[in-house]
């Protein structure tokens, strides 16, 4: 049928033939991230392009040999382009604050009247969902910097700030990494959640205890570091349990309960469950105002 693209097909009497706007909708949507629409792609840069990206000498801006993709109006599809040499571009004055661009043209889709790429410089005032292109590089008062995401073969985004990947809204599961603190994240419900600094709640006893822990996510595996010290004295029946976290729904784990040992007061230790995380003694135990115990365990989501 004419509305649906089949790709590739050897021609048979000079059909199909296929169009560039045919291989944006076919081909480049499975080559980098979605942006959450059927066929747009996160835009950015190769990782493994040059870094830095951009150097200046006085006014003039380079752009070293790269590639990359960018959306640069809705449903036009995504457009890869290489910059197989390096490119300049001239700022304005030494002082002002511009955004350095590979810029998209396509008479086709009734933008513009050359076809093709080019580096530009425009005033940063102008928002990026106004520019139609890629912003690869930003100059201000004279000094240049590279903000284009840069994007993993795994589809893993990485850029150089929080504010910048919060920005950014690809479909669930992508996983993105701020430069500037080494943080990784996880598109999870719509919304980037920690996986390096995952953060808990206080459970129902928690008032009780001073806790400490340490939280994170690699994969499907979640690891915890929890260390518990105790507030008021507890005379605490075996198997007693007292809630000290709970969790957020992407870490929250799929079993009955898991009761781990642990160190500090003897015959104490920790159980996990779809609830939370709890002090559990496995005997007759007091702790003491001051008594700690600790352990570490990791489960599958």
């Amino acid at each position: 049928m004419e509305n649906i693209v089949l790709h590739p097909l050897t021609a048979s009497n000079k059909v199909p033939t296929y169009t560039a706007d045919n291989y944006r909708h076919v081909v480049n949507p499975f080559m980098f991230p979605s942006d959450g629409t059927a066929f747009n792609c996160v835009q950015g840069v190769r990782a493994g392009s040059p870094g830095p990206l951009a150097t200046i000498d006085g006014l003039n801006v380079t752009v070293k040999p790269h590639c990359g993709i960018v959306n640069p109006w809705p449903e036009s599809g995504a457009y890869t382009y290489a910059i197989t040499t390096a490119m300049s571009v001239k700022v304005t004055d030494s002082k002002g604050d511009y955004k350095i661009v590979v810029a998209a043209y396509d008479p086709s889709l009734s933008h513009g009247e050359n076809g093709g790429a080019w580096l530009q410089s425009w005033p940063a005032n102008i928002p990026d969902s106004e520019i139609n292109g890629l912003v690869v590089a930003r100059v201000t008062a004279g000094v240049v910097s590279d903000v284009a995401p840069r994007i993993r073969v795994d589809g893993t985004i990485i850029v150089n700030t929080w504010d910048q990947l919060n920005a950014i809204h690809p479909v669930d599961g992508i996983e993105g990494i701020t430069a500037d603190n080494h943080q990784r994240y996880r598109r999870v419900g719509g919304v980037w959640r920690s996986l390096t600094d995952i953060k808990l709640f206080p459970g129902q006893w928690a008032k009780d205890w001073n806790v400490w822990y340490k939280c994170s996510m690699s994969g499907n595996i979640v690891s915890l570091v929890v260390k518990a010290t105790r507030g008021p004295e507890w005379r605490a029946m075996a198997w007693d349990k007292s809630q000290i976290l709970t969790f957020p729904d992407y870490v929250r784990p799929n079993f009955t309960d898991l009761n781990v040992p642990a160190a500090g007061v003897e015959y104490s230790g920790f159980q996990i469950d779809k609830t939370g995380v709890c002090v559990r003694p496995f005997r007759d135990v007091v702790y003491a105002k001051g008594a700690w115990t600790s352990a570490t365990m990791s489960w599958s989501v």
